[in-house]
Parts: C-alpha cells; sequence; structure tokens
C-alpha cells in the first residue's frame, strides 16, 4: 500500500490518497523504493523493489500500465 501526500501553500503537505495492498497484481506492490510524477502527462509512476517493475498510475489512482526491468527497482527519476 502507498500514500500520496500532495503539497500546498507554505510547503505543507496533505493527505490524498491510499493506493493498492501488498502484493504482485495490478495496483499492489511489493517493497515500494520510489515514486515520481508526471504533471504534463499526469502520471505517477511507482518503482517496487521486489516485483522488479514501475507501475504507471493515472492522477485518480487508476492503473496505466506496467515497465518489467531486468534487475530491481531502487528508485524512479522522470
Amino acid at each position: 500500500m502507498i500514500g500520496l501526500l500532495i503539497p500546498y501553500a507554505f510547503g505543507q503537505l496533505t493527505f490524498s490518497h491510499i493506493l493498492g495492498t501488498e502484493g504482485n497484481g495490478t495496483l499492489q506492490f511489493k517493497k515500494p523504493a520510489g515514486i515520481a510524477v508526471d504533471n504534463k502527462e499526469g502520471k505517477i509512476y511507482v518503482a517496487e523493489f521486489e516485483n522488479k517493475r514501475i507501475q504507471v498510475l493515472e492522477f485518480s489512482g487508476n492503473f496505466d500500465s506496467f515497465i518489467y526491468l531486468e534487475g530491481n527497482a531502487h528508485g524512479v527519476e522522470i
């Protein structure tokens, strides 16, 4: 499970969403290792260490796609 914090005025954060559960399916995460947000495309990228993939989500929290990796994901940057 991952939680998203959305920044607002004065650098404070507000809790926005809880997404997924533990596992290896769609919207399931095993040791999330990094998260990146692409405001232009409206996508959220979550790197998973144990599942060796990056899950691509829409801003709404809906699943978009997987990017599978050769090795373990230690983070994600866009």
